[in-house]
């Protein structure tokens, strides 16, 4: 079982920043941060670029209040999205795996949903593991065991940094957990559901993690994102973000999607 405690950093009219501090189940130092935006007052965005972007990019072209890594992207310099992303009706990548879970959202709402299962087709962006449904524990990560030469390792098997979006009925959440640091080791994912479950998130979904694991507000980079060299060794990110293809953002309400 995980222990934390959170710090508020800074709180404004549609949002607050928060520092977690805390142990995981073995003992080990952990460190995240948490946004929480009120959704009555900001609007949720999935922002692309088919030239790879840093996340403080995206913020600043979306006009927005904060950013997090998107989705996972393929293992090539082009760094095109991996799996099922759509933007205002437009798809930018077409799905071909039903088995991944995505987050959907129009004016009418917002869910998290495997694909057979979407309400909302306006927007879409796939990742995972399901994290959270409805307040219960998603524990099934095999797609991703069975696919993991997909990613640069398998996310499933170690402790890793973290990137996790969720909501609840009043907030949107951007969630970054730190790793491969002596202050943070970084969670298993069986962890990262019992943090979210904690914080009162109703549905929650992992995304793109590890070094490019990107939290930013205001445009500034919140957390530490590091490459792992080793399973002893690990270094800062060069320039402090990693470039990538999709991202999530929030916008205040006066901002138009």
């Amino acid at each position: 079982m995980i222990t934390f405690k959170t710090i508020n950093l800074k709180e404004k009219e549609s949002y607050t920043l928060k520092k977690i501090i805390g142990k995981s189940e073995d003992n080990l130092p952990f460190e995240a941060f948490l946004l929480s935006s009120d959704r009555r007052k900001s609007k949720l965005k999935i922002a692309y670029s088919s030239v790879p972007q840093k996340v403080t990019k995206f913020v600043s072209r979306s006009k927005g209040i904060a950013g997090i890594t998107g989705g996972f992207y393929q293992l090539s310099k082009n760094k095109s999205p991996l799996d099922w992303v759509k933007i205002k009706n437009e798809t930018i990548q077409k799905m071909t795996n039903d088995s991944r879970p995505c987050i959907n959202y129009s004016k009418e709402g917002i869910s998290i949903d495997f694909p057979n299962d979407i309400k909302y087709e306006e927007n879409i962006l796939q990742a995972g593991p399901f994290l959270l449904k409805k307040g219960i524990i998603q524990s099934d990560f095999t797609e991703f065991v069975e696919n993991a030469h997909e990613f640069d390792s398998d996310i499933t098997a170690d402790r890793h940094p973290r990137t996790i979006f969720g909501f609840n009925d009043k907030y949107y959440f951007f969630l970054v957990v730190d790793g491969r640091t002596r202050k943070s080791a970084g969670l298993y994912l069986e962890e990262c559901c019992e943090l979210v479950q904690h914080l009162d998130f109703s549905d929650a979904i992992n995304l793109d993690g590890g070094a490019s694991s990107t939290l930013i507000v205001n445009n500034r980079l919140i957390n530490h994102p590091r490459i792992k060299l080793s399973d002893k060794l690990s270094i800062p990110v060069y320039r402090s973000e990693r470039k990538i293809p999709t991202a999530l953002i929030i916008v205040s309400d006066n901002f138009m999607l």
